[in-house]
């Protein structure tokens, strides 16, 4: 198989919607750089999907259309980590929080500002950022990568 005939993947890049410091100078590389990989032909095609800071794991609100979609996508992402030897628990952090206000207690799961998940004929072939023994593959390490290959 040639070069030109070797698969090329799909990615949707998971962005986190609020600016933080420090970060949106990342997002705009990683967002520049799938661009030019479709141009170049490197990457089949790629979609942007926005989310919060961290989402509820449980409460009112968990069953809603929107919450149950990125609980489901998160659950394939652990999957895909366990098949592999991987860890994802770095950039998808479950805490607890306490309202002094009402005194609740809630559990919440952290979201990382950005994670890339890689598909090749519609099946999940990577996630980014995750950790492989004592490595950290980061979105732009992928990219890099994909742009080396």
């Amino acid at each position: 198989m040639s070069d030109s005939e070797q698969p090329r993947p799909s990615v949707t890049l998971f962005v986190r919607t609020k600016p933080a410091c420090g970060v949106e100078g990342y997002k705009r590389r990683v967002l520049e750089r799938l661009t030019a990989l479709r141009r170049e032909g490197k990457l089949a095609d790629y979609d942007v999907e926005l989310w919060e800071k961290a989402i509820p794991c449980e409460g009112p609100i968990e069953e809603c259309d929107a919450l149950d979609s990125v609980h489901r996508r998160i659950e394939r992402f652990e999957r895909w980590a366990e098949r592999h030897d991987a860890s994802i628990d770095g950039a998808f952090r479950r805490r607890e929080i306490h309202s002094a206000i009402t005194d609740e207690t809630y559990s919440v799961l952290s979201l990382p500002t950005l994670c890339l998940a890689a598909y090749e004929d519609d099946e999940l072939r990577a996630v980014y950022p995750h950790v492989d023994g004592d490595e950290t593959y980061s979105v732009l390490d992928f990219l890099e990568a994909l742009g080396n290959g």
